[in-house]
């Protein structure tokens, strides 16, 4: 049996390639609702982080534009 990692990986790389492609990759059906729920996760968490690093990164700039003024 292969290592829970490695399927991780094959889930993250499926994702990072193509969303449409992961149905393509034979997963057993005992890591595919893990998978499906990784995808998911990343999906959701992955643009909140985004959307806070940028919003962060806004304020930060007028905390420095305002410091200058």
């Amino acid at each position: 049996d292969a290592p829970i990692s490695s399927e991780v990986e094959m889930c993250v790389r499926a994702s990072v390639t193509d969303i449409i492609k992961f149905e393509r990759f034979y997963i057993r059906s005992y890591y595919r609702r893990f998978c499906e729920v990784v995808l998911l996760t990343v999906k959701i968490v992955w643009p909140i982080l985004l959307s806070l690093s940028l919003l962060f990164l806004y304020i930060h700039l007028a905390y420095l534009l305002y410091e200058i003024v």
